[in-house]
């Protein structure tokens, strides 16, 4: 059995030379690979328990070393692709709420203003999210089907949420009530 210092002692050896001779390094792990591989899976499976809190500290520290980046380049992607945004978030959010979900990015046609409120829609806004395009479900029970999806500003359907025409026509009979 091998000490713990001596076992970081071997591995910093063997680190080393791995950084001296990638080439190397990697056409070994391929030939065992091709020579082992019913045990590729089992062997992947206990180095990954084996490192899991390893991992799991190192990409936290990693994380908070690099949130400002990461949000950049997240915020540059939904920039360029909104709908594709919009999708992954309403595929997560069916999965969540047991919702059906069928829609593809042809599904989704994001409008440069709100069909409701008129105001122009930007995807990214932290600072004023109402302006950010938000996927409404033209009848919620129905969940995200084709015909059932269109973007409107995330304040629009905030207020829609999932109310019946009925309900939204009283809060507005009742809020024309109180202002007179």
């Amino acid at each position: 059995m091998v000490s713990e210092k001596r076992r970081k002692q071997l591995n910093a050896a063997a680190r080393r030379w791995y950084n001296r001779n990638p080439e190397k390094a990697k056409a070994s792990v391929v030939k065992w690979i091709k020579k082992n591989p019913e045990k590729v899976s089992e062997f992947n499976r206990a180095c990954y328990l084996k490192n899991r809190d390893d991992r799991i500290v190192y990409q936290k520290n990693w994380y908070q070393e690099n949130k400002e980046s990461i949000r950049k380049t997240v915020r540059r992607q939904q920039e360029q692709n909104p709908a594709g945004y919009l999708l992954q978030n309403a595929k997560s959010r069916s999965k969540t709420k047991g919702l059906k979900f069928s829609i593809s990015m042809k599904d989704i046609i994001v409008p440069e203003f709100c069909p409701v409120f008129g105001v122009k829609l930007k995807m990214g806004c932290r600072e004023n999210i109402s302006c950010s395009p938000s996927i409404d479900r033209i009848n919620p029970a129905l969940g995200y089907i084709a015909g059932n999806v269109q973007v409107i500003s995330h304040k629009a359907n905030r207020i829609k949420s999932n109310a019946t025409i009925e309900e939204l026509q009283k809060i507005l009979d009742y809020m024309k009530g109180r202002l007179k």
